[in-house]
């Protein structure tokens, strides 16, 4: 299979997929290093594609006309080890957090997608910058941070932020 063939056919396997998959899992898949899928990954996208990388591996976003949703957004304000307990608050009230922002001063904007929906998902995000020995984005800025939550209603991200709140990490 030549290269372009791989990437569509790379395309395809991301469309059936309900979950991230890691480079290396695709690599083995289509007989090919890890770092060929990650060419592939950057050719796609230069081509229009959305894939999204998350901590898990690529992803291609739900659309919003399969699933509706209210998205909204937190700003949080935590020490690094506070970080558990904010994503557990925000997954066990029904939300998903798609992705962590910080606005630094030279950069700009900074957004790392988490795409993260579950306790299990939280235990692999914070095992994976452990592992690398990772520093959180917000550490950029001295713990200040957005988060883009996807909830089923607007009730849902209410009562998110209230406990946020509560338990003294939403930024006010």
């Amino acid at each position: 299979m030549g290269p372009a063939m791989r990437r569509q056919a790379i395309l395809k396997y991301l469309t059936q997929l309900d979950a991230a998959i890691s480079a290396r899992k695709m690599a083995e898949k289509f007989d090919v290093s890890r770092q060929v899928i990650v060419g592939d990954i950057a050719l796609l996208r230069a081509e229009g594609h959305d894939v999204l990388s998350t901590p898990r591996g690529y992803i291609l976003p739900a659309k919003a006309d399969e699933k509706s949703f209210y998205e909204g957004k937190v700003v949080c304000l935590h020490t690094p080890q506070q970080a558990e307990e904010e994503l557990q608050i925000i997954v066990d009230n029904g939300g998903r957090v798609m992705d962590v922002s910080v606005e630094h001063p030279y950069y700009g904007l900074l957004t790392g997608k988490l795409q993260i929906a579950t306790r299990y998902d939280i235990k692999e995000f914070l095992n994976h910058v452990k592992k690398h020995e990772a520093k959180m984005l917000s550490s950029l800025t001295d713990g200040v941070h957005t988060h883009v939550i996807h909830c089923p209603d607007q009730d849902t991200f209410t009562r998110i932020k209230n406990e946020l709140h509560q338990h003294g990490i939403l930024y006010i």
